[in-house]
């Protein structure tokens, strides 16, 4: 089957998948390749249209599994997706973040990486991620370079932000020092 070994697209009962060409079946490649066509829509945006949409259609489907270094999980459905990166992304916008602007993630391998990127996708920002083993000069060029409006990180990364200037925007993930919005 054309699903063998995609469990997520083979659980998730979508009919488009159901319906999708097998390959084993295909007696004319050929044919099969003339008749082919990209479905591409005019307007793309993972947030809304992949996350949203399961929101809506599976609201209690699981989205996110997160099991952190002692092995504790937290679940996340479709439905909490969608409301966390709704309000990252309604956070991000009240600071001032706009389309195109840049932000910086700063975050370790947990869920909230995954609310920051989609959040950032739906207002049309451009994410910067980065991992936490960068330096404050690290940090710093890439701010600079790349003309980072905001920043999004943990609250034991903060310090790394300390000596940069220019960054209107400062959310932290936890317990936000001063001067860092939660």
């Amino acid at each position: 089957s054309l699903l063998r070994g995609r469990r997520g697209l083979r659980q998730s009962g979508s009919s488009r998948w159901r319906s999708a060409v097998r390959l084993d079946r295909v007696n004319d490649y050929e044919a099969l390749r003339e008749g082919f066509a990209w479905s591409i829509p005019e307007t793309f945006n993972f947030g809304v249209d992949v996350v949203d949409k399961w929101a809506q259609a599976s609201p209690a489907l699981e989205a996110l599994v997160a099991i952190d270094a002692e092995g504790n999980e937290r679940r996340w459905t479709y439905r909490d997706m969608a409301i966390a990166t709704d309000g990252c992304a309604g956070l991000l916008q009240q600071l001032g973040v706009r389309q195109g602007d840049r932000v910086l993630i700063l975050l370790p391998r947990i869920a909230e990486w995954q609310i920051a990127m989609v959040a950032c996708t739906k207002i049309g920002a451009v994410s910067v991620p980065c991992v936490t083993m960068l330096t404050s000069h690290d940090l710093e060029y890439r701010v600079e370079h790349a003309d980072v409006a905001a920043v999004i990180t943990t609250a034991d990364q903060v310090h790394k932000f300390d000596a940069i200037d220019g960054l209107a925007v400062r959310v932290c993930v936890g317990e936000p020092p001063p001067d860092w919005k939660r």
